[in-house]
């Protein structure tokens, strides 16, 4: 079962650093099947962010959550690099799209479940 208060410390942080399209939270914490010690997996996604950004605003969402009780893996995307990844034939990317759920913004990005 989700935990929303960690979802929402999640999102808090996020949004202090940059204001996404959209955040997805995927692997085991989305599918249900997480343990106590899981983390959140989550895939940020900001078109208007420029490639070589997305580590710096990496670095500054986990600086962020320092202080916050969620342990996180964080993923951060421009348009132009979640182009490529969402492409490749095994990529965690393709599976955030493909298999996560969307907890903030648009879910424009996600693939469409057939």
């Amino acid at each position: 079962m989700l935990d929303n208060s960690k979802l929402n410390k999640i999102i808090d942080c996020i949004l202090k650093v940059i204001i996404p399209d959209t955040i997805i939270l995927f692997g085991s914490q989305a599918r249900g099947d997480a343990r106590p010690d899981s983390d959140y997996d989550i895939l940020v996604i900001k078109t208007e962010l420029s490639g070589k950004d997305e580590k710096s605003a990496t670095d500054k969402i986990y600086r962020s959550m320092i202080d916050s009780d969620v342990c996180v893996d964080i993923i951060v995307k421009s348009g132009e690099n979640l182009e490529k990844s969402k492409n490749l034939l095994v990529s965690v990317v393709k599976e955030a799209l493909t298999e996560g759920i969307v907890i903030y913004g648009s879910d424009r990005f996600m693939a469409k479940k057939s």
